[in-house]
């Protein structure tokens, strides 16, 4: 069934006529579309004799997720531009822009960026827009609009733990605004796939990345023009192994691309598991480092992280064990399902299992871990 799920996504991507396959399992099909994200796909097949009326249901389902989407960054984009704020999109808000079209490319959330100076600007152009309450989190604060949007809205475009962090906080100096406007900033196509392949490598080392990652691989690479500039890049990151394993299997799976057992590996890898791998894996990937490791991590995180999480920590690092306290209390009371899920975490994990899944990172070109430094 995976086999026939990535010729439907290859077909498509290609331009080419949907053909609604004889022998589809079309339960099966939209239950492992809807695991990797790759609905739009299987819905341009919905007009096909033999297809499900659920398949149709689904397919404007996903229309009017993306409408929502689109008209409340309308209203975010207009709210920021008349209050002065900068800000930039990316992850999927960006991506979907070098698909086909648009609609071929889901994403669960808006993510884009601002500069932590412009904290409270921000919070107020937001509840202008239309999102009173904002919900602040370790990584990036989250604001809601029923029924379909969820905006995350990051300071730092990787944690400071990340072992990117240092190359990450240079975006500005890449970033330009966009034509017409004055505050929406955006980046080339090689910077976005840059970004791409930092956070597809960071999801692939705590639990593994699905389908979709790697169909956005197979879109940039064609849409990227200055291939040298990418090259150096990737070297500075250390990614340039796991880009050309990556590439080749994305090549496999939707060009004409040829296959050896790394590739075959990988391949698999990304298939057992959803969108974002498995939670035995990310469980697994947890407790690799030790148990106590992770309860100390997940207790008492950096300074550099408590900082994004709380921006008045800014120069205050004596503060930094009232921040913690703060954070654990307000935890207990407003973040029960994040204390439960680490809890899971930490019991469920098996540290040889996580080390097993180490050294396969390592062979596909991943040699460094979170709270590593480049």
């Amino acid at each position: 069934m995976t086999r026939l799920l990535i010729e439907m996504i290859k077909r498509v991507l290609r331009g080419e006529r949907a053909v609604c396959p004889p022998d589809a399992d079309w339960q099966k099909l939209i239950k492992l579309a809807d695991r990797h994200k790759v609905m739009p796909f299987v819905a341009r097949y919905a007009d096909e004799k033999g297809v499900p009326a659920e398949l149709k249901q689904r397919a404007a389902l996903a229309l009017a997720c993306q409408g929502y989407q689109g008209r409340a960054l309308a209203d975010i984009r207009a709210a920021l531009e008349t209050a002065g704020v900068d800000f930039l999109l990316f992850k999927g808000a960006v991506t979907r822009r070098r698909y086909p079209s648009e609609d071929l490319r889901t994403m669960s959330d808006i993510d884009l960026l601002y500069k932590p100076e412009a904290h409270e600007a921000f919070c107020r152009a937001m509840r202008a827009a239309g999102f009173p309450d904002r919900e602040a989190g370790r990584k990036n604060d989250t604001y809601r609009r029923r029924p379909f949007v969820c905006v995350e809205a990051h300071r730092e475009m990787v944690p400071a733990s990340s072992p990117y962090a240092a190359y990450c906080a240079g975006v500005w100096e890449r970033a330009r605004p966009a034509e017409g406007t004055n505050h929406t900033y955006e980046m080339t196509a090689e910077d976005e796939f840059i970004f791409c392949l930092i956070h597809l490598a960071q999801h692939f080392q705590k639990g593994g990345a699905g389908l979709r990652f790697i169909a956005d691989v197979y879109v940039y690479d064609g849409a990227v023009r200055d291939r040298a500039y990418l090259a150096g890049e990737l070297e500075k990151l250390g990614l340039s192994e796991f880009y050309q394993n990556i590439s080749a299997l994305a090549a496999h799976w939707f060009g004409d691309g040829p296959a050896d057992p790394l590739t075959e590996r990988i391949g698999r890898f990304v298939l057992s598991g959803g969108l974002f791998g498995t939670k035995g894996r990310s469980s697994d990937l947890a407790v690799e480092g030790g148990r106590w490791r992770f309860v100390r991590n997940a207790c008492f995180p950096s300074y550099g992280e408590m900082r994004s999480m709380y921006p008045w920590l800014d120069g205050r690092k004596v503060l930094l064990p009232c921040a913690w306290a703060y954070r654990g209390v307000t935890g207990v009371f407003r973040r029960r399902g994040n204390v439960k899920r680490q809890m899971e975490r930490l019991t469920a994990g098996d540290a040889e299992q996580g080390k097993k899944l180490r050294a396969f990172f390592k062979e596909c070109g991943l040699d460094i871990r979170e709270g590593e430094q480049r």
